[in-house]
């Protein structure tokens, strides 16, 4: 996504030459969004959650969210607990020149989340979820569905295919 949103903003930066883009970049016809909530680390789950609302903030405010440094101190003054404690001697020991690659490379720095506080194994634990996947007789079919497709759209089952129990 930090592609789709460096596209979103130099399109937007292209379009200042008119009245109405002008009108738009100042603020006045933003979506509000809630900030992120807080990640602690202690729950790998919350971690997609997480992220999906920090870019609904960087696509809410694409010109405020142009470099890729700028959406990594909006994720990091989001992180609290053992998750900010990983990032705080990079953070508190900066030597100019020598930052770590995850301080200006957004896509870096959703790696080095995911690789510390993520799943450790998304492939198995959606196949398992998968698996086990089952609508209630109190529940709405809106939400096996999306249950259904949030655990099927992930890359690596997407690729795998369905388990052989959920085939037509």
């Amino acid at each position: 996504m930090p592609t789709h949103t460096m596209q979103t903003c130099l399109c937007a930066h292209t379009q200042t030459e008119h009245k109405d883009a002008k009108h738009f970049l100042s603020g006045s016809h933003q979506i509000p969004f809630h900030e992120p909530n807080t990640f602690d680390g202690m729950d790998p789950k919350k971690l997609h959650e997480f992220l999906v609302q920090c870019e609904l903030n960087f696509c809410n405010r694409p010109q405020a969210f142009c470099l890729d440094s700028w959406k990594v101190s909006f994720a990091l003054s989001f992180l609290k607990g053992i998750a900010l404690a990983w990032f705080e001697p990079d953070l508190l020991n900066a030597i100019p020149g020598a930052e770590p690659a995850w301080a200006n490379d957004y896509s870096e720095f959703v790696i080095e989340l995911t690789t510390n506080f993520g799943p450790h194994n998304p492939v198995g634990d959606a196949k398992h979820q998968l698996d086990n996947l089952s609508m209630k007789d109190s529940s709405c079919i809106n939400k096996y569905i999306v249950e259904f497709n949030h655990l099927a759209t992930q890359d690596e089952i997407a690729r795998i295919g369905k388990p052989p129990h959920l085939v037509d």
